[in-house]
């Protein structure tokens, strides 16, 4: 009997596992079980009125070369961002301020666009300058919060007006509880060979290049194309939509996937769902190890999609949004120019907002779809005076969206993937949770659990 092998569930994880055990073993079943109507996790592309509408990301980190590699295989061709569409201001107090040239992932590398910045106060300004001064804080063995790390080198004002909207957005947390180590490690390297964590930032500093390729890419069809392609390519994958996997059981020589009053009997297993949907399948196979995952939180978030007419709202042409420190009458987190930052061929004149909702400790979801959308409507309005009512509109709502990397992460994921290759071989983990939430990150730790199946 040829014993399937069984790929739980259908985001951009599960997809990239199915695809890679479809080339691994070319005479074997593979079964994708989706609990929901569709595949694509939160990767969802919005077309229905002629325009490119993102429900969840918009784009894929170029230099990170999984994701790229993964769509060339299925025959996508990339779309960069606007070159005429630089950076992001910050939005504070009611005022718009550019982003102060050379601050990389939070860290300002060019002191003179920071002093010549409005953004910060001069007290704030000096305290930034402690980081040429102040010794090393991090041991190589230790992990410590990003926010505790670049408030101590560089003063709270840095950290609340720039590098917390720009490095929370990415992983919508909490600066100060977000595991700097899963995060970026390369903090302590800077501080630890340099010690002024601004000055060797500055060292490593690639030299420009005249036309450089865009950082960031998406396709003709938006992100969900990548889903659809996939989809087309994976001949010999079983889908299987609205089928919830209740828990899987170790046999002999294999895994049993049970689901409802059905079984199936598996050669291997990769389980590509959230952290704690993992926890409660594995709970009979490797308690500990659920229990770790199924303490791993996930913040609930939205994101608000407006369409307005042209010159019915004036946003610039020259940047890619605004991002919103944390301060009182503002909810929204941040807001993106999608006409700007993407030129998508053969939409309709117009531009596209998406704004986004959700902050670490609060819960966004328990207002209903219109309560949102009169939330977003004022602040809008507040931050554009006179904007006209949008042609479309739309709520894109994300229970339990992203994976908070506390502190402590990295050294706890270690731990579960030596759990289960010791208790359960024939069971791999792959998702946002392990090791990156960005796509390439899913796509490159979804082939690594394939190679852990043998």
């Amino acid at each position: 009997m040829n014993r399937p092998y069984v790929v739980v569930g259908g985001g951009i994880s599960g997809l990239a596992a199915a695809h890679a055990l479809m080339d691994k073993f070319p005479k074997s079943e593979v079964v994708l079980l989706e609990a929901s109507h569709r595949v694509g996790g939160k990767i969802l592309t919005d077309r229905s009125h002629g325009y490119v509408l993102e429900g969840g990301p918009d784009s894929i980190l170029r230099r990170k070369p999984e994701a790229m590699d993964l769509s060339q295989q299925v025959g996508l061709t990339p779309l960069g961002t606007n070159p005429s569409a630089r950076g992001a201001f910050i939005y504070y107090r009611q005022k718009f301020f550019p982003i102060p040239a050379g601050v990389q992932a939070g860290i300002p590398t060019d002191i003179k666009a920071l002093l010549a910045s409005r953004l910060l106060s001069w007290p704030g300004k000096f305290r930034a300058g402690f980081d040429f001064f102040l010794p090393a804080m991090t041991k190589p063995d230790q992990d410590v919060a990003l926010g505790r790390f670049l408030r101590y080198r560089f003063g709270d004002e840095v950290v609340d007006r720039l590098a917390a909207p720009m490095l929370s957005g990415i992983y919508a947390g909490d600066i100060d509880q977000m595991s700097m180590e899963a995060t970026f490690p390369q903090f302590k390297q800077l501080e630890r060979e340099g010690r002024s964590v601004v000055l060797e930032s500055r060292r490593r500093q690639r030299p420009r290049t005249p036309n450089p390729e865009s950082l960031f890419v998406s396709f003709p069809g938006g992100l969900e194309s990548l889903i659809e392609a996939l989809v087309a390519y994976m001949t010999r994958v079983e889908l299987r939509y609205q089928t919830p996997v209740d828990r899987l059981e170790p046999t002999a020589d294999g895994v049993r996937v049970m689901i409802g009053n059905q079984q199936i009997e598996a050669q291997g297993v990769v389980l590509a769902v959230p952290a704690f949907e993992a926890g409660r399948m594995i709970q009979e196979m490797s308690p500990m190890t659920a229990n770790v995952l199924e303490e791993i939180t996930y913040p609930n978030l939205a994101v608000i999609g407006a369409v307005y007419a042209p010159g019915s709202i004036p946003i610039p042409d020259h940047k890619t949004g605004f991002l919103v420190p944390h301060q009182p009458g503002m909810r929204m987190t941040a807001a993106t120019y999608v006409s700007s930052k993407w030129h998508y061929p053969g939409v309709p004149d117009g531009h596209v907002v998406r704004a986004f909702y959700g902050r670490s400790g609060e819960d966004v979801l328990k207002l209903s779809d219109n309560e949102l959308l009169d939330l977003y409507h004022r602040e809008i309005a507040s931050t554009f005076p006179g904007v006209d009512g949008p042609l479309y509109q739309r709520v894109f709502r994300h229970t339990r969206a992203i994976p908070q990397y506390q502190v402590g992460h990295v050294r706890k994921m270690q731990a579960v993937l030596s759990q289960m290759r010791h208790e359960s071989p024939q069971v791999a983990l792959a998702g946002a949770y392990v090791e990156g939430v960005g796509i390439p990150d899913c796509v490159r730790r979804a082939r690594q659990a394939v190679q852990e199946l043998g």
